[in-house]
């Protein structure tokens, strides 16, 4: 395939109906209206943790503005891209690190095509989008200053889209607006959904018969179905890997571009314990706060990717590629979501990523254990199952199982008081026996 130089961005999927859903509710008595509210941490199970307890983060210093670049010179290395009738395209793009398919999408060129701006204005120019407000991009660094959002609606941004691409504007100022995660769910973006569903194949879609993320009891917005993510030049996604390392696809739908930049996943540790030395920043508390200058990384030996993908371009991603993302030209559309691969290396990937959120404090927004169990009861009834898959299955339902026995005694002992669940908690941990389990509110 060619090489060449040249982001995630998911509303919630119709949630799995089988299985019996388990609440914790927890408290421990009434609490005062103007009573701050409790912190809570997301866990994996206990097990995972003790298995994860060696990365415990240290006291945080505060990071270097800059740090000396190394003596090697490691390559800098294009996006694979591949066209849509190539053979073997699946094993290919979902054996890459990261690649650009080609070919299946066509850039967005008739005001009534479901991605195209006029249509959108027409049609959602009134929603109210959660806007990340960011600073432009001057120069690379491993500790950015925070981004914010507001509440705003979604009109005044496209006009200021289509404005840059009739009259070449570009947005001024010390602060950057980017129309991130539009949510899909609602009926009115049918026609979006629709379009998608026919151009794909099944093995890039979102709740299809071979996406792992279906037995996900809880949709997630951001992860189990598409999002939109409008961009106008300058806007960025900070160095982030994907949400539990689950595979991810980008599309583009014009008429800009956007570049990325990427981190193979074996050079991932590599980047951490360099950045924790030299900076004094964790990539992964910092996450999508970060900009590394891909010399600087080469000059330790770590080889960066870096491609440019254009109006039609189909990025498909490992969810543990290192990856940043800035819109460098004209306005564009772009829908993103996640996707399971169904075997075992997704899962074990899954699952270390959750240990290590959990020792790190950083939420798991969705309950990998729940989901196997429900993938194992799936798996079962097939007659050509993955064996390897079903043991990742019923290994990390045995250490819910463990912690359950362990825990036996002091289940029975407790006194458990009901309060609701902290606004926005997606995933909980049950204070008995230790196992993660998705929220449903009512």
């Amino acid at each position: 395939a060619a090489k060449e130089k040249e982001e995630k961005e998911a509303a919630p999927g119709q949630p799995r109906t089988a299985g019996t859903m388990m609440l914790r509710q927890k408290s421990k008595g009434a609490t005062s209206p103007h009573a701050p509210e409790p912190k809570v941490t997301q866990h994996a199970t206990r097990g995972a943790a003790k298995r994860a307890a060696s990365e415990k983060p240290k006291p945080r210093k505060r990071a270097k503005a800059e740090a000396a670049f190394g003596n090697e010179q490691a390559p800098l290395l294009g996006l694979d891209v591949y066209q849509k009738d190539e053979a073997d395209l699946r094993d290919k793009a979902l054996g890459s690190p990261i690649c650009i398919v080609r070919g299946l999408l066509s850039a967005t060129t008739d005001d009534e095509d479901p991605f195209a701006l006029p249509l959108l204005r027409r049609q959602h120019g009134s929603t109210k989008v959660k806007m990340v407000l960011q600073r432009p991009m001057s120069k690379p660094g491993w500790k950015l200053p925070p981004q914010t959002s507001a509440l705003r609606t979604l009109g005044p941004y496209i006009d200021s889209m289509r404005r840059d691409l009739e009259e070449n504007t570009a947005p001024e100022g010390n602060q950057l607006e980017f129309a991130a995660n539009v949510d899909t769910s609602s009926d009115d973006m049918a026609p979006q959904l629709d379009a998608l569903k026919a151009l794909l194949p099944a093995w890039l879609l979102w709740q299809s018969s071979e996406d792992a993320l279906r037995f996900v009891r809880q949709g997630v917005p951001g992860m189990t179905a598409p999002q939109l993510y409008l961009k106008r030049k300058g806007v960025w996604t900070g160095g982030h890997e994907e949400n539990l390392r689950f595979s991810s696809v980008n599309c583009c739908h014009g008429p800009g571009s956007s570049r990325w930049f990427a981190v193979d996943p074996e050079h991932a540790a590599r980047v951490r314990s360099l950045v924790k030395e030299k900076c004094q920043v964790d990539i992964y508390v910092d996450e999508g706060n970060w900009w590394p200058d891909p010399a600087w990384l080469r000059s330790y030996g770590i080889p960066v990717r870096e491609g440019l993908q254009k109006a039609g371009d189909v990025v498909v991603l490992k969810g543990g590629t290192l990856h940043w993302v800035v819109c460098d030209d004209l306005p564009s559309v772009h829908s993103s979501w996640n996707f399971g691969v169904q075997c075992a290396q997704t899962f074990e990937a899954a699952l270390e990523r959750a240990a290590l959120n959990d020792v790190i404090r950083y939420p798991n927004i969705i309950a990998v254990r729940s989901l196997l169990l429900d993938l194992a009861a799936h798996l079962v009834d097939q007659d050509d199952h993955d064996a390897k898959l079903l043991a990742v299955c019923s290994s990390s339902a045995a250490v819910v199982a463990r912690a359950a026995r362990r825990d036996e005694h002091a289940i029975k002992q407790a006194r458990l008081g009901i309060e609701g669940e902290p606004e926005g908690a997606l995933v909980i941990r049950c204070d008995g026996c230790g196992a993660d389990l998705p929220v449903f509110y009512t």
